[in-house]
């Protein structure tokens, strides 16, 4: 799918330890409670819309899987897997 940096995008810094050394193939998760009201009013109930990628540009997408989503409620997981995940990569931009 093609990121049109004009849809809206939201930084998101993963938390957690930092790692010694790079990890290939990491999983990690986004939940609700690190994403602003505007996430919540404008993204797909489905979450179809929802892509991760590692830049603002929208050019370096993640695999990403949404596990559920509830926009009344406001929860959310997001799996997404980085190919090589190091300290330099805690931050993601969630497109949607």
């Amino acid at each position: 799918m093609s990121i049109n940096i004009a849809d809206f995008a939201q930084p998101v810094e993963l938390q957690g330890a930092s790692v010694v050394n790079p990890i290939n193939g990491f999983l990690a998760v986004i939940t609700g409670d690190s994403l602003p009201v505007r996430f919540w009013n404008n993204v797909k109930s489905d979450g179809g819309d929802i892509s991760i990628c590692t830049d603002s540009g929208g050019v370096n997408q993640l695999p990403c899987h949404v596990r559920n989503i509830d926009v009344i409620t406001q929860t959310v997981q997001i799996w997404i897997r980085f190919a090589t995940y190091s300290n330099a990569a805690r931050t993601v931009f969630l497109f949607f």
